[in-house]
């Protein structure tokens, strides 16, 4: 067997070296088999939202990205995947439509971005696209407002982006002041808009049973709301409403029997007959404690109500509660007016005999 010398040895496995380097060179050089034109990617989100929006869009950190719902003057984009002759950008008329190419005029107030996505993506597909994959957002919301005054700590407009209730309100107006009574007002206009869900049945038929005769005059039991956490009184607002809160009203005292008799602001607290006998200074010696409430009645007339104020001071737990304009009359009784008169006689008299008793020291001693 004829031996290969060292230098052949060497010679042939280097060159099995390089063959197989270019074999691998050649292996990574290989294209990958080339995709379908139109077959869509997969999404693993929205992609317009993946992109950096537009200034003013609403971010998806924001809490009101899915619930805001699109309406007049906003400026809303359209895009729909490898269709970009269909990419739309536009401004929502007064009547919540725009013009979408291929669908003409489409109604998008009222409907968040999702439900949008999916109302032009079903009236695309199979007439006009197989299988459309469309992103919307909100490129320049329009602030809609609602409108807060009365006995809050900050009254005025707030704007309203997505679903805002009357405690979103009053949270957001720094809570309601000690005067503020025990009711509100949604003052609603013609043709707001309605920023509750549709599927909202619950929030719908509290809303028939919070209403007046005028639909437009919604009453919203504040202490039902606040106090006893009755949801029913929570209703939605509309973009335009205007939410009042009254001052609770006004105490009258009057009567002889009283310091200082007035008038005196309930407060959004218990309000009690004892404690405004407190806030007219409180009672005079020949005050009686036989007393009259006067309430008046809604047909015109006036209740009296007796009020025995002996048993109030044994226990306060017969104190009677007290509404906006009530009088509480305190009189004088008429032994102790007598009582009281007789004292003031005796005073007088006790008085002017040691004035005269010190004139007349005086005078005998100048004359010593």
């Amino acid at each position: 067997m004829e031996k290969v010398r060292p230098g052949v040895r060497h010679l042939s496995c280097a060159l099995a070296l390089l063959l197989s380097l270019g074999l691998c060179a050649c292996t990574h050089m290989t294209p990958p088999p080339a995709k379908a034109a139109c077959a869509p990617q997969p999404q693993t989100g929205r992609s317009a939202r993946d992109s950096a929006p537009a200034a003013g869009t609403l971010q998806p950190s924001d809490p009101a990205v899915n619930d805001y719902l699109i309406g007049p003057n906003d400026v809303i984009t359209i895009r729909v995947f490898e269709q970009t002759t269909m990419d739309t950008q536009a401004r929502v008329a007064g009547d919540g439509t725009i013009r979408f190419p291929m669908l003409g005029v489409i109604q998008v107030a009222g409907l968040n971005e999702r439900k949008l996505e999916e109302t032009i993506q079903n009236r695309l597909r199979g007439k006009f696209l197989q299988d459309p994959h469309v992103t919307v957002f909100v490129t320049e919301p329009h602030a809609r407002e609602v409108a807060i005054v009365g006995q809050v700590k900050t009254p005025g407009l707030y704007p309203v982006y997505g679903r805002m209730t009357v405690i979103d309100l009053i949270s957001k107006a720094g809570g309601l002041t000690e005067k503020a009574g025990g009711m509100a007002y949604v003052i609603r206009k013609n043709g707001a808009t309605h920023s509750e869900s549709p599927d909202s049945t619950a929030l719908r038929q509290a809303l028939a049973e919070a209403s007046g005769p005028d639909p437009r005059s919604i009453k919203i039991d504040l202490k039902g709301l606040l106090l006893r956490g009755e949801e029913k009184w929570n209703i939605a607002l509309n973009v335009g409403d205007c939410v009042s809160i009254p001052d609770a009203g006004f105490i009258h005292v009057t009567g002889l029997g009283v310091e200082k008799p007035g008038t005196f602001e309930l407060k959004n607290a218990p309000n009690t007959f004892s404690e405004f006998i407190d806030e007219a200074g409180g009672l005079k010696f020949s005050a009686s404690d036989k007393m009259l409430l006067i309430r008046r009645t809604p047909d015109g007339q006036d209740l009296i109500i007796p009020v025995n104020y002996a048993k109030i001071t044994a226990d306060p737990r017969n104190d009677i509660p007290v509404q906006s304009g009530d009088t509480l009359l305190v009189n004088r009784a008429p032994i102790k007016t007598v009582l009281a008169a007789i004292g003031t006689g005796i005073s007088t008299v006790f008085r002017a005999t040691i004035y005269y008793s010190l004139n007349t020291s005086g005078s005998n001693g100048t004359g010593l």
